[in-house]
């Protein structure tokens, strides 16, 4: 009897880490994606602004600098709509006034063209996956510098 026992108690251990083993698994990084068109759209919030000023200067975070986005720009979304309707939101802690406008949008290849209404400014996608995008410039503001904004999807 006492045989049994054991042979029972290794089953149903064995069962137990098989289900913890399948139970447990989840991804580690964000899901791949293809960039197009199509995965690109939806709605997005900047989570990181690096900007590096020439090459002889460290790249710093701008994005929690007053200098550069005012706490009630930090909480905006983005937003990349079907027909290639751009839309920037002042959401979350709204500025005065707000800041609210729409433009349009377009991919070719790894470029995302941005009209915002005022300015046209093209993007290199240089990262993309589901959940996030990173997006740099050169020459953005003056010539030679370089930013780059980390997008996080909403």
């Amino acid at each position: 009897m006492q045989h049994k026992s054991i042979n029972m108690k290794k089953i149903i251990f064995s069962a137990l880490v098989l289900v913890i083993a399948a139970t447990s698994c989840k991804k580690d990084k964000d899901e791949e994606c293809t960039l197009s068109a199509a995965s690109i759209q939806g709605t997005f919030k900047l989570s990181s602004v690096k900007y590096k000023a020439s090459a002889s200067v460290p790249e710093i975070e701008v994005l929690t600098n007053d200098l550069f986005f005012e706490p009630c720009e930090r909480d905006d979304t983005y937003t990349l709509g079907s027909g290639n309707v751009f839309s920037y939101n002042d959401a979350g802690t709204s500025c005065t006034p707000s800041g609210s406008y729409s433009g349009t949008w377009g991919l070719t290849g790894s470029s995302l063209t941005i009209n915002d209404g005022f300015d046209t400014f093209t993007l290199n996608v240089s990262s993309f996956a589901c959940g996030s995008m990173t997006a740099t410039a050169s020459d953005f503001d003056v010539t030679g510098d370089q930013i780059s904004f980390v997008f996080t999807r909403q």
